[in-house]
């Protein structure tokens, strides 16, 4: 059911949250996900509204060059939003401009390689 949701809903991502043993669902239409999954978890589950639509993290990766990359998906932060996250050898001026286009918390950047500062 979540899968179908996953992929023609809002339905962002849903996961077990290991402290409580609740289900979290991440959204972008809560009454929608809620009247889905209700019946299915009951009072066990909590729906977050994302600030991002898939769409929105999706257009961080396709700027991105693929000679730079070495992995690209998503992850949760700590607040449980949906964050664009991507892994680059290098970080080039012309893509840290572009990418500080978007809010931190939506975007996790590892850089491999960094430049050397002189001291």
């Amino acid at each position: 059911m979540e899968q179908s949701l996953i992929e023609n809903g809002p339905l962002l991502d849903a996961w077990t949250d290991e402290r409580t043993g609740n289900r979290v669902a991440l959204t972008t239409d809560v009454a929608a996900i809620e009247a889905a999954l209700t019946p299915h978890y009951g009072n066990t589950l909590s729906v977050v509204e994302s600030k991002w639509s898939r769409q929105y993290l999706d257009e961080i990766h396709t700027f991105i060059d693929e000679g730079l990359l070495l992995s690209s998906g998503n992850t949760i932060s700590p607040s449980n939003q949906l964050q664009a996250a991507v892994t680059l050898l290098h970080l080039p001026s012309r893509l840290a401009h572009y990418l500080a286009r978007f809010p931190a918390d939506a975007l996790q950047v590892n850089v491999l390689v960094k430049p050397l500062t002189t001291i």
